[in-house]
């Protein structure tokens, strides 16, 4: 501020006399007289802007309304002003002009333009939506920023960063549903249900789970999971989102990592095999099953129902009830065939089991069981019962209690001396009781001539029938299934039991020759061989040393494949063992062991068996026919000789 004083008086002569203020700051000194005085005033530009929001956003997809208030607090005007704020739409804050004094765009200093106090302009604006994230963190957290010029500069953006709560409701709906039961033939039943978990809240549930505790909640009626059934996810919000959903078993049947707002868990033919017939088993009519539905935020018993909005979320829960299927009077009969020789004339002998089970509601009686091996496998099947030993039947048939449930109620029924392998029952037809869910067990052996049949079968096919009296009189029946499990296609229909001609004289390793020779103390030769091999991995090899036994192979000695001709190995191991033994290991991961064998001797000989040729033994038997027929003409023409010197004899 530049500024000058004048001051005047009067001499004693009445004359006027002026003079014009010298300025006393150095700085001003021209040189001159009269010089201006000079004073500086400070600058100091500041302001303030502060934001708030009466809005409480309560889902994604929300929007939230800002007020803005931008304050000169310093001692300069501000113009060229502009307010940003990432959250406002379009990200630019909008002025409310009424505000703006004088209209002229200038944010004036207190008193500036005649007004009493610090200028403040008011601003608005729509936010962005809101995110599932921000409603998942529970806050909105935003900044607004103001810039603006002042004359001389200095002028900092004015700042400001405010924390909006969201609101947070996890809730989540289950319901439940039972679908249709299938009995198994055995006194069980599979019992179908479906399941809809929803995220009914406004928050992500994290670590989901769906836990059906039926174990728990049926104790010994409960069998097992029949199937896991089909997991999906329904997608019901246009924001958030499901991550990491598997299905389980029971009692955990599913689980996600997180499910979004609005997104359900669907589970479809989840089932479970329950047994009303159990032991210590007391099974309700109707039963009743209620799952339910956890995670981190919120948790929920299931509805009986199938629609989840229509169910009370986050409550106790209402069961759903379902029902045990009656089963009624049923058979099931089971048969499995092993082979047990491959005879020197090319014959084989093959054991038959058979198993047959009450798997309906009631005992059954007078049992009956039929096995026509005779009409099943033509003339390589020659009829004869078990005392004659020079026919088809090798060993048996041969009766057994494989099963007797609770109560002990089951009596074998009594053979029939004449089955031959025919038509003729196995049983007399007129004794036996099968309570329900007991077995019984049915042996014998044959003896089968593939090379009888022109041209040679690839297979033989055998179904077995049996039947027996419900208490009401009426016949159940059935026809055997290939297998051991009698419940399989109980009272239906039959799945042959079959022997492969390839499957002949396959049987597990047998092992031909032993033989080991010392190469120093601490090294053996060890040399076997096998005759046959089915299935096998490989071996192991052990060796006695202090009195324990000690693997020799670091790894398994691989097998060769499967064969029916003589099979070489040796394998020098590492060992000062006085004793070797050997171990084969078939598919299943099961270990034989063979010896132990002394170091230094051979045991057992040097097998040349030869793989069957089958179209050599056909060639064979036709051979040995035709050798038959022409002695049986040759006996014939002897007869007709012998009878024609007769009848002269007895004419002289």
């Amino acid at each position: 501020v530049q500024n000058t004083a004048v001051g005047s008086g009067q001499d004693p002569a009445g004359n006027t006399i002026e003079d014009d203020s010298d300025s006393s700051n150095p700085g001003d000194d021209s040189g001159a007289d009269d010089d201006p005085t000079n004073t500086s005033l400070p600058r100091s530009p500041s302001w303030t802007i502060a934001k708030s929001t009466t809005s409480v956003p309560a889902l994604a997809g929300q929007t939230l309304v800002y007020d803005f208030i931008l304050t000169n607090t310093g001692n300069t005007s501000i113009s060229g002003i502009t307010v940003t704020d990432a959250k406002c739409d379009g990200g630019v804050a909008i002025l409310d002009a009424a505000t703006d004094v004088g209209s002229d765009g200038v944010l004036s200093p207190v008193g500036l333009g005649g007004i009493p106090a610090a200028e403040q302009w008011a601003y608005s604006c729509i936010s962005i939506p809101v995110t599932q994230t921000e409603i998942d963190q529970g806050q909105v957290i935003n900044r607004v920023s103001a810039s603006g010029t002042t004359p001389g500069g200095g002028l900092d953006d004015a700042t400001d960063e405010i924390m909006t709560p969201s609101s947070q409701t996890p809730s989540m709906s289950l319901v439940k549903s039972a679908g249709g039961a299938t009995l198994n033939n055995n006194g069980s039943f599979d019992q179908v249900f479906d399941f809809q978990l929803k995220n009914t809240g406004n928050v992500t549930l994290s670590n989901v789970s769906i836990v059906d505790d039926i174990p728990a909640q049926f104790g010994t009626c409960y069998v097992a999971v029949a199937e896991t059934g089909v997991l999906s996810v329904l997608d019901g919000a246009a924001v958030g989102g499901t991550v990491g959903s598997s299905l389980g078993s029971a009692p955990v049947i599913a689980m996600a990592d997180a499910l979004g707002v609005g997104d359900s868990l669907l589970i479809s033919g989840f089932s479970v095999t329950l047994n009303p017939n159990a032991v210590g088993c007391t099974f309700p009519d109707p039963a009743e099953n209620t799952a339910s539905g956890v995670s981190d935020e919120a948790s929920d018993v299931s509805d009986n129902g199938v629609d989840p909005d229509a169910a009370g979320p986050n409550d106790a829960g209402v069961p759903t009830p379902f029902t045990a299927p009656t089963p009624g009077p049923q058979m099931g009969i089971a048969k499995s065939a092993a082979i047990l020789a491959f005879n020197a004339d090319f014959t084989f002998d093959v054991e038959y089991t058979l198993l047959m089970q009450n798997t309906g509601d009631v005992d059954l009686t007078n049992l009956n069981l039929f096995d026509d091996i005779a009409a099943q496998t033509g003339v390589a099947f020659t009829p004869s019962t078990a005392a004659d030993v020079s026919g088809g039947i090798v060993s048996g048939p041969t009766v057994s209690i494989a099963s007797d449930v609770a109560p002990a109620d089951a009596v074998l029924p009594t053979l029939n001396s004449i089955y031959d392998g025919g038509a003729q029952n196995i049983f007399d037809g007129v004794s036996g009781n099968l309570g329900v869910g007991d077995i019984i067990e049915v042996r014998f052996s044959i003896r089968l001539d593939p090379t009888a049949i022109e041209p040679l079968p690839e297979t033989f096919e055998n179904v077995a029938s049996g039947s027996g009296s419900a208490p009401d009189g009426s016949a159940v029946e059935d026809q055997s299934n290939d297998g051991s499990d009698p419940t399989d296609g109980a009272g239906g229909g039959s799945n042959p039991t079959v022997i492969s001609l390839e499957d002949v004289a396959a049987l597990p390793i047998v092992l031909g020759q032993f033989a080991s020779t010392r190469i120093s103390e601490s090294q053996i030769m060890v040399q076997w061989q096998t005759q046959t091999e089915v299935s096998n991995l490989g071996f192991n090899l052990y060796g006695q040393q202090d009195d324990d036994w000690v693997l020799l192979n670091p790894e398994i000695i691989p097998a060769k494949g499967d064969s029916v001709v003589v099979v070489e190995y040796q394998y020098l191991a590492a060992s000062g063992a006085k004793f070797i033994a050997i171990s084969d290991i078939d598919a299943l991961g099961e270990e034989t062991l063979h010896g132990p064998f002394l170091v230094g001797q051979t045991y057992g000989s040097n097998s040349q068996r030869q793989i069957i040729d089958w179209q050599q033994a056909i060639e064979r038997r036709a051979l040995k026919r035709e050798q038959r027929e022409l002695e049986r003409k040759e006996q014939m023409l002897e007869r007709s000789r012998l009878r024609s010197q007769q009848r002269k004899l007895v004419g002289e």
